[in-house]
């Protein structure tokens, strides 16, 4: 161990905690245990380079990491003790000097080892007090300055949870927090860029790909385009994809991400953003060609020789049944999306109206005749596929025949 940082590790274990300080330190002693701190970097330094084994530097820099966040944590605890509150404002004040400089130290040896040796830095190593108080901080500030509160409401959300939560936060999430809060703290000094469409950009730049998030963008833009607005079809479908344009050319920072490991929030984005230009096209391209171009013609169809509420049971038995997967709860919700989504891709060879509206109406409802019918293609599936069925299996072709039986008989 570091002969400095074993030093402050004994001192503030035993002689700085809280039960051994109703007897002053001697000065001399406070100047010894300040003068260690502050040649803490310096000394680590001339130890680290004298290590020649590269698997023992890294043991090297992870126990003295985990050494000054188990000081640090300690220190801050003690600045809360029942026993140094009740101490003389004299020496209250004395030691309070004291853990502060001992603690601004050890920071800086984590910040040292960060900034240099970043490759053998424990990242996952959960973060001790102090760095979520100054965190917490750069909350308020922005909290009383920024003007837009849903926006701010979503991008502090997940950081909240946290902190709110008693659930620490480990370095790579708090320097991705520490510098996405200064950025969004610099925007609000410039006065001459407009703060929300600036901190999307930032955001998007800072891979913040959280679904609240995703949501809000895709709203936002909605709202702006107005594509319920039927005789501005075209129009939308060009903003969307000056839209898309606009989005592809922002830089997103290759090392940062709010959830690592999932989709970054620019592809999202510009999926979305594909995913209503081809909506808006089908869905003109239908209003166009009406009358002269039969259903089967369109380009990336499917054609279906079943009717609106076939469809309609035909897709509940596959959710019912779970080989198509929705997720239970908000049910309704999920099924609208799946509806609407059919709409852009399936026709039918009776030249039906196949909006989304009317597809969500036939999945729910109960049509006896709709029934029979799919239960007819079914069964003849069910025999097409018997074909490929062994022929000594004797058993199963009887319990298929019966299952028909049943089923007919129903």
């Amino acid at each position: 161990m570091n002969p400095k940082l074993k030093l402050l590790h004994e001192a503030i274990t035993n002689r700085l905690h809280p039960q051994n300080t109703h007897t002053p330190l001697p000065e001399e002693e406070i100047t010894k245990l300040i003068t260690a701190s502050r040649s803490l970097t310096e000394q680590f330094k001339q130890d680290y380079f004298t290590i020649t084994q590269k698997d023992t530097q890294e043991i090297y820099i992870e126990n003295t990491q985990l050494i000054c966040t188990e000081l640090i944590e300690r220190i801050h605890s003690y600045l809360s003790h029942p026993q140094f509150n009740q101490l003389s404002k004299h020496q209250k004040l004395k030691l309070e000097y004291l853990y502060h400089e001992i603690q601004n130290e050890l920071i800086n040896q984590i910040e040292l080892m960060l900034d240099l040796f970043a490759n053998h830095f424990n990242f996952n190593q959960k973060l001790p007090s102090p760095y979520h108080h100054q965190l917490k901080q750069q909350v308020e500030i922005l909290v009383q300055n920024f003007q837009s509160g849903q926006l701010l409401k979503i991008i502090l959300n997940p950081l909240q949870e946290h902190l709110h939560n008693n659930r620490k936060l480990n370095y790579t999430q708090y320097h991705y927090w520490q510098q996405l809060l200064k950025k969004l703290l610099a925007l609000l000094e410039n006065q001459n860029e407009q703060i929300e469409s600036a901190t999307i950009r930032l955001l998007i730049c800072y891979n913040f790909n959280d679904r609240r998030f995703h949501r809000y963008l895709m709203d936002r833009f909605t709202q702006k385009i107005n594509i319920e607005d039927i005789t501005k079809q075209q129009t939308a479908v060009e903003k969307w994809s000056e839209l898309r344009k606009k989005i592809y050319l922002l830089q997103q920072h290759p090392k940062k991400a709010l959830n690592p490991g999932i989709t970054g929030c620019k592809k999202t984005i510009l999926r979305c953003i594909e995913y209503e230009i081809k909506a808006l096209e089908t869905g003109e391209s239908l209003n166009r060609n009406n009358q002269t171009q039969t259903m089967d013609e369109l380009p990336g169809t499917i054609l279906f020789h079943l009717t609106v509420p076939q469809i309609g049971m035909l897709y509940r038995a596959m959710v019912e049944t779970n080989i198509v997967e929705t997720n239970r709860e908000g049910e309704k919700k999920n099924i609208k999306e799946l509806m609407r989504k059919l709409s852009c891709y399936l026709r039918t060879s009776s030249k039906e109206d196949l909006s989304p509206k009317k597809l969500y109406n036939a999945y729910f409802a109960f049509n006896p005749a709709a029934i029979d019918i799919v239960k007819t293609r079914l069964l003849e599936m069910v025999r097409w596929l018997q074909k490929f069925r062994p022929l000594h299996c004797m058993q199963a072709m009887f319990l298929e025949q019966l299952c028909d039986f049943v089923i007919v008989m129903q």
